[in-house]
């Protein structure tokens, strides 16, 4: 064997090599950026338990009124703030908070059952990462969005 066919094998070996390493890299980059994704959601669908966990809470203690039959409430993590209830909750996508004003919770009283439905939005910018058109039971990381 000439030692310009064995540089010639070599190449091509390193050739593969670098092949079959850039799509291991890629497809490790496309698994984190997924799992971290997932993680996200996850993270916002806690939170908006979380929320409506202490609106439930304060449902049985008093503090907050339930909707009467057919009627709808409306309670911004705002105001469970100034009622001293709740503390502030870090976004998970980037930091910073969610838009206390604009995010809330949507109780509705139908046939006897209480249904809470939660929005939350980012704060600074217009984007929705839960919107306020599924029961929190329901609420799973398919129907959270992040930027």
């Amino acid at each position: 064997m000439s030692v310009v066919s064995s540089f010639v094998d070599m190449l091509r070996a390193s050739y593969h090599t670098a092949g079959l390493t850039a799509l291991l890299s890629a497809g490790l980059y496309i698994s984190y950026a997924s799992y971290q994704d997932n993680i996200e959601k996850q993270l916002h669908v806690y939170n908006a338990t979380k929320i409506t966990s202490v609106i439930q809470l304060g449902f049985y203690e008093g503090w907050i009124d339930r909707p009467a039959e057919d009627e709808e409430i409306q309670v911004s993590i705002q105001q469970l703030r100034t009622m001293g209830d709740i503390p502030m909750l870090r976004d998970p996508s980037g930091g910073g908070l969610y838009d206390e004003e604009s995010s809330f919770v949507r109780i509705e009283k139908e046939a006897g059952n209480v249904i809470f439905y939660i929005k939350l939005k980012k704060q600074n910018i217009d984007h929705v990462y839960i919107k306020d058109d599924v029961d929190i039971i329901d609420l799973t990381k398919d129907q959270v969005t992040v930027p």
